[in-house]
């Protein structure tokens, strides 16, 4: 029986597998909703990816963040950029050898190679997730997680409408975390270091991984860790020092500061609802160094308030009571309701880490499809739906689906939160629920590593 389940799933992984090519290969010319500029150029994120794609193809990755954004600055990470360096190389060469750039944005061959890289890093995050439940769970839930993940309707719309790179920190983070599952918290920290290459969202899970390496290895663990995360970081960015470009890179993170410096941009979080419920009409517009009071900004209270989530993880995980994955993607959705310029697809990292624990703590699986529904009508809030539903009722049955999903979001939150807080601390270093033993720690301190 065990092995005709295992099988199933298999086949079920591959299938869902294949939806998610399927589909990415449907709407391989689709492009988002933004209206062309007065001069008739895109204005989408579509446009913005093409644009870096023959950046770093004509100038190198050194000249991403020489220029001025959009079109000869992105915001995006080294590793992001090195696969559409990849693309650009093959465009150049089989497409348009002058890689000219009006003909660039006038070409399906761009998306096309976006849509594909896009697409790589989501079915490398499934394979991943297959992987690394099927040592920890067994091959039956693994196909199932895995399954759930490939062809959720939030990610083929992020991978194959969108052509969002989610799906590389996304990647990272659950080989980040599945590595520390097993312990192998050196190489753990190689793939954290890739994962924060790629987005700043992958630093996310930086607190869990020190406490989870110190809990596996101790300091000498810790030592390693950071040495293999400093090895990785300087073979990524040695293009940059060797053309005296290193200094723009230090820069990225200022500059994404200053793109979209919203309280919310379009994510329905926690200062989405409270704006609401000030009257504030467009939610957008208030400016996160705005003084909220006294000597306050938004941005230092979100800062202070985001802390706070990070402590009240680490302490779900270091005193037991929930395991590493499920920890990491409470931290992730605490982190969207309370930080600042959080757009609509950010919580999306959330969902493979989900993937992770919720083989071993199935009532996860509730939270996951919450946070999947969510996610799905944050984005089609900020795309599709103000075209579709944009005019019923006065513009308030929008209005009321964004304050109910925001809603949702906090509620989950909370209540995962309090759930969570109010567990036994786990007595034994298992895998909940499947109780499959995990290599022993090395210190006296084990605990919970799921």
């Amino acid at each position: 029986m065990r092995a005709l389940l295992a099988r199933r799933s298999a086949v079920l992984f591959c299938a869902a597998l294949l939806i998610a090519v399927s589909v990415t290969f449907v709407l391989r010319d689709s492009r988002g909703s933004a209206a062309p500029d007065a001069t008739g150029r895109r204005t989408d994120d579509l446009a913005a990816y093409v644009a870096w794609m023959r950046l770093v193809t004509v100038g190198g990755i050194q000249d991403a963040y020489h220029g001025t954004y959009v079109d000869t600055y992105s915001v995006y990470g080294p590793v992001i950029l090195y696969g559409y360096e990849a693309v650009g190389t093959a465009y150049e060469k089989f497409v348009d050898p002058t890689y000219d750039r009006q003909r660039a944005e006038n070409s399906v061959w761009p998306v096309r190679g976006i849509k594909a890289t896009a697409l790589g890093w989501h079915l490398l995050t499934a394979v991943a997730i297959y992987l690394f439940v099927r040592r920890l769970a067994g091959p039956a839930p693994a196909g199932l997680a895995a399954a759930l993940y490939a062809a959720n309707p939030v990610a083929l719309y992020d991978v194959a409408r969108w052509g969002q790179p989610d799906g590389a920190h996304s990647l990272f983070a659950v080989l980040t975390i599945g590595l520390l599952l097993c312990g192998a918290p050196m190489w753990a920290w190689a793939t954290l270091a890739l994962g924060v290459l790629a987005k700043p969202q992958g630093l996310l899970i930086l607190p869990l991984v020190v406490l989870a390496t110190w809990r596996i290895g101790g300091r000498r663990g810790l030592y390693r860790g950071v040495a293999a995360a400093a090895v990785v970081s300087a073979v990524v960015v040695l293009p940059f020092v060797l053309s005296g470009r290193f200094g723009d890179l230090l820069g990225v993170p200022s500059t994404i500061a200053s793109v979209q410096p919203s309280v919310t941009a379009n994510a329905y979080n926690a200062w989405w609802l409270i704006f609401g419920l000030g009257g504030i009409a467009d939610r957008q517009s208030v400016l996160d160094m705005t003084t909220l009071a006294g000597p306050f900004t938004y941005r230092l209270v979100a800062g202070v308030c985001v802390a706070i989530n990070f402590l009240l993880t680490g302490w779900l995980y270091w005193t037991r009571r929930a395991g590493l994955a499920e920890v990491a993607a409470l931290g992730v959705l605490g982190w969207f309701l309370l930080t600042t310029q959080a757009h609509e697809n950010h919580l999306f990292v959330a969902l493979p880490v989900l993937a992770l624990a919720w083989p071993g703590r199935p009532g996860l699986l509730i939270v996951f499809a919450l946070l999947s529904l969510t996610i799905f009508i944050n984005m089609l809030g900020a795309s599709a739906l103000p075209q579709l539903i944009g005019s019923l009722a006065g513009g308030r049955l929008l209005a009321g689906l964004r304050d109910l999903t925001a809603g949702l979001n906090v509620g989950c939150y909370v209540v995962w939160a309090v759930v969570a807080a109010v567990r036994p601390p786990a007595k034994v270093c298992v895998y909940p629920h499947f109780r499959k033993e995990l290599p022993a720690p090395r210190n006296a301190a084990a605990t919970n590593m799921s």
